[in-house]
């Protein structure tokens, strides 16, 4: 490799790692929650899956009865 080459590589490597950095820490409040525990973990997982989806709209009551 010449100089240039090398030169361009380093150049990358160092402006790239602070990049790196800083997503890593505005992501970390995502990634890892307060309590680790697995219970707090499951309990956050089915209290998730349980909430309502305020876009879901309840299904109009049925008015007429099946006919066969």
């Amino acid at each position: 490799m010449n100089g240039w080459t090398v030169f361009l590589l380093a150049l990358a490597i160092v402006l790239g790692l602070p990049g790196i950095a800083y997503i890593a820490v505005l992501m970390w409040p995502e990634r890892i929650p307060e309590d680790k525990s697995v219970h707090a973990i499951a309990a956050r997982i089915h209290a998730e899956a349980d909430a309502e989806d305020p876009h879901d709209e309840p299904y109009p009551p049925d008015t007429q009865e099946w006919q066969p």
